[in-house]
């Protein structure tokens, strides 16, 4: 995870995260990164879309979910 300050202030903006790149581990993390993120009181979320094929299906529901909710 990184951190950037924001010009002139020194406060944190963004955070980059990276998951596992196997979507078994990826779905495993995913829960516990984005309840981090809101515990920290992220204001919005950008995850990168997961590639489009089986094993990454239920990776891509979850997000869809969660993007509606």
């Amino acid at each position: 995870m990184a951190r950037a300050p924001m010009r002139g202030t020194g406060t944190a903006f963004a955070s980059v995260v990276e998951l596992p790149a196997d979507a078994p581990s990826f779905a495993r993390e995913l829960y516990g990164t984005l309840h981090g993120l809101d515990a920290g009181g992220a204001q919005l979320v950008v995850v990168e879309a997961p590639p489009d094929d089986a094993a990454w299906r239920g990776v891509a529901d979850r997000l869809r979910r969660g993007a509606t909710s």
